[in-house]
């Protein structure tokens, strides 16, 4: 299971910066996925969408950016 606080920081994070960027802030804080790897746009896209966070623009959440 992917990490509460990771979880959150996520949440923090959708407003402002597509995937890509949300797992560059995620890794440079040191945070690690389930599985313990780094994060990558595929895994902090697949927290977003199971909690209906997603946003239905484009492949990694940036409009445009397919």
């Amino acid at each position: 299971k992917t990490p509460a606080a990771a979880v959150e920081r996520i949440r923090e994070l959708l407003p402002g910066k597509d995937y890509e960027a949300i797992a560059a802030t995620l890794n440079a804080e040191g945070f690690r996925t389930a599985k313990g790897l780094e994060f990558d746009d595929k895994a902090v896209g697949y927290v977003a969408r199971t909690r209906g966070w997603g946003r239905g623009r484009g492949k990694h959440g940036a409009q445009g950016k397919e």
